[in-house]
């Protein structure tokens, strides 16, 4: 049986990946020897660990020989700091959440007053052009959070890269053509169905009301500024309609053109801590919208956790959205025309609930045939034995 150094940020730390772990780890500690490298562990999230061993990072470098492969959940933020440094020093899988990782480098470098490591890290990406465009941002020019990835460094100190769609592995494959790289699934366990209308009592939420969520935090990447024109828009034809705005506010969000208070037909309930409670919220709602411009590379969890619930997402036109099926999640253009755009999807749903029925089972099905979390960990052992017998 393998032997895994497994580091991620898990509950009760604020991350997407937190949660992607809590799913992936019981099923991947049924296939192999599971350590998890955490600092953030509580002990509600070790009790639902079951028999997986939890240390605390800075145990590994001492004991790094006892394990047959290290895994590396790395994201854009700064939960994931020191895996990163870890990484650095100790190369093994990266599971990369999202391909460009410039917000969090620069945060980590620059950010920090070392402009050395971010001239470094640019030069690794480019070159004398990465160098050269390093002492430009450094003079007052613009930071190219999504034109320069930033992962070069990492990825050429690993020894194999998991991505969670076509997308994000075709980008590293073009760029790192030496690079071991393949795609898995995000794990995404199947809620089981309840009563709209059971759901829509307990949350204290109009039972007869058209609701629409938006989840997650409030990026102006999200398009929150979209939304809040088109359902403004929307609610004069279709006085029905709620806001149900899961999620908390960045400090660069964009500010909304109408503050909450002034919508008696906003549900704002926050960050949501519980999936179960989560899973809940995307039950009881209608119709998720999970736009993203630009975008980082990333695969959504909360637009996967949607579908999940059976409600249908629309989402943005580009990036890993466009692997997703059409009938469910409908893709919005930024042309210019999004919030036109966005309320005829919402319309046709709003008005053929045949249609929106239709919609509701495809996402189901959809998750059922392509996201369960066992699969997804028979997946991580399969890369993982083939990066150990050396196979490109």
């Amino acid at each position: 049986m393998l032997r895994l150094a497994y580091f991620s940020p898990v509950p009760p730390q604020r991350t997407g990946i937190a949660d992607y772990s809590a799913d992936l780890l019981p099923q991947l500690a049924s296939l192999a020897d599971v350590t998890l490298f955490s600092d953030s562990t509580s002990q509600h999230t070790e009790s639902t660990l079951g028999d997986i061993t939890v240390r605390h990072p800075r145990e590994f470098q001492e004991s790094r020989w006892n394990y047959d492969m290290a895994l590396y959940q790395m994201g854009n933020s700064l939960h994931h700091t020191g895996i990163y440094a870890t990484a650095i020093r100790n190369p093994g899988i990266v599971v990369l959440h999202d391909y460009t990782l410039h917000h969090f480098v620069a945060s980590v470098t620059a950010g920090k007053g070392d402009f050395p490591k971010y001239l470094r890290e640019m030069t690794l990406e480019q070159g004398m052009e990465g160098a050269r465009r390093a002492w430009q941002i450094k003079n007052g020019a613009p930071t190219p959070l999504y034109d320069i990835p930033l992962t070069a460094g990492l990825i050429g100190r690993s020894v194999g890269i998991l991505v969670h769609s076509e997308y994000a592995r075709q980008l590293v494959s073009q760029r790192h053509p030496r690079s071991r790289v393949a795609q898995v699934s995000q794990p995404i366990p199947l809620p089981p169905l309840l009563d709209k209308s059971y759901l829509r009592t307990k949350l204290d939420i109009p039972r007869e009301a058209f609701v629409v969520i938006t989840c997650g935090i409030n990026t102006p990447e999200k398009r929150i500024d979209v939304v809040s024109d088109t359902l403004d828009a929307f609610r004069e034809l279709h006085p029905d309609t709620i806001w149900l705005k899961s999620g908390g506010k960045a400090a660069e969000a964009v500010p909304e053109a109408t503050t909450d208070s002034l919508r008696d037909w906003v549900i704002n309930v926050g960050y949501v801590d519980n999936l179960q409670k989560l899973s809940d919220y995307l039950m009881a709602s209608d119709v998720c919208i999970n736009l993203r411009h630009p975008t980082s590379g990333e695969t959504s969890a909360s637009c996967l956790r949607a579908l999940a619930s059976g409600t249908p997402v629309v989402v943005s036109d580009e990036g890993w959205y466009r692997e997703l099926p059409f009938d469910c999640c409908p893709r919005v253009v930024h042309n210019g025309t999004e919030t036109v755009q966005l309320e005829a999807i919402l319309d046709s749903w709003h008005s053929d609930r045949a249609l929106h029925l239709a919609a509701s089972r495809s996402a189901r099905q959809h998750m059922a045939d392509n996201f369960q979390p066992r699969n997804t960990a028979s997946a991580y052992i399969e890369f993982i034995e083939s990066v150990l017998r050396y196979e490109v």
